[in-house]
């Protein structure tokens, strides 16, 4: 049994292994469309986003991540013709992400300003070569559904 577990170890960790040498540390952009859920659902329309991020590799299957981004919400439409202002988000996020070769794990926690709060944010995600696309749920707080795509070098 323990040569067995050994082998499936030693095999994961050879598939997880990246096919090419890469870079310790990257940085990118990403573009993102937002999906209010729960009761932010009822003050907010799907808004979108902008993030600047960054990646550091501690070993090929685990990052640390960090994140700072602009997010927009238009306030919705309520009874007796009253609209709910507009929210706009900055976001400052670090946390982990666990990378196979193509697929990846992510969760972040983040402060987000005009909300004041803090959350956690469990992702998944594909990168190739230079593209990222993924989506993550904003877990705690106002709450939201972010699908996302950039790039990173």
């Amino acid at each position: 049994m323990k040569r067995l577990s050994f082998v499936l170890i030693l095999a994961l960790a050879l598939v997880a292994l990246p096919s090419t040498a890469e870079a310790q540390f990257r940085i990118g952009a990403r573009g993102k469309i937002l999906f209010p859920t729960g009761s932010f659902d009822d003050v907010a329309k799907t808004g979108w986003g902008l993030a600047a991020t960054g990646d550091f590799t501690i070993i090929p299957l685990v990052k640390l991540r960090g994140e700072v981004g602009y997010n927009k919400f238009d306030g919705e439409d309520v009874s007796g013709g009253a609209t709910i202002d507009d929210w706009n988000i900055w976001s400052f996020l670090i946390g982990a992400r666990l990378q196979l070769p193509i697929i990846y794990f992510s969760l972040d926690g983040g402060y987000y300003t005009e909300l004041d709060e803090f959350s956690l944010l469990p992702g998944l995600g594909f990168r190739f070569l230079f593209l990222d696309v993924g989506g993550r749920y904003k877990w705690t707080g106002e709450n939201w559904f972010e699908i996302f795509g950039g790039v990173s070098f």
